[in-house]
């Protein structure tokens, strides 16, 4: 049982994180201009912050900074292993792009070339897809 209770506040902790952090990011990308005008082609008819990235990421990030003053089977194993160190780095990476994005803009086969680099970079670490 006490897998369960570790794995559900890791979602509880991520999941209100981003919640709370939302506001954060929506300030942000009003203050760096990162915002998505309305205009013919839009749906939205008011200016809609782009940077909601980063509270999803910040989210994403808590329950690493969690587990480190929990000890329990689950920990001990998530600690064993250096693997999460290249999950932080693979989704700093797509992090970085996706503001680079938000801010400057960029064209898709510059989207797509920078993902596929970071999603090798995750499979050269031992991320694979089993089934």
């Amino acid at each position: 049982m006490t897998y369960y209770k570790t794995y559900l506040g890791i979602l509880v902790v991520s999941a209100l994180g981003s919640f709370w952090l939302t506001p954060l990011a929506t300030w942000l990308a009003y203050k760096v201009g990162a915002v998505d005008v309305p205009n013919a082609r839009k749906v939205h008819a008011y200016p809609m912050p782009r940077l909601g990235g980063v509270a999803v990421f910040l989210g994403f990030l808590l329950p690493f900074l969690a587990l480190r003053f929990i000890e329990n089977p689950v920990t001990h194993e998530f600690h064993k292993y250096d693997r999460w160190i290249g999950l932080v780095l693979g989704a700093s990476a797509m992090l970085a792009l996706g503001i680079y994005d938000d801010i400057k803009g960029a064209d898709a086969s510059k989207k797509f070339i920078a993902q596929t680099v970071i999603a090798v970079g995750l499979w050269c670490y031992g991320f694979h897809i089993d089934f």
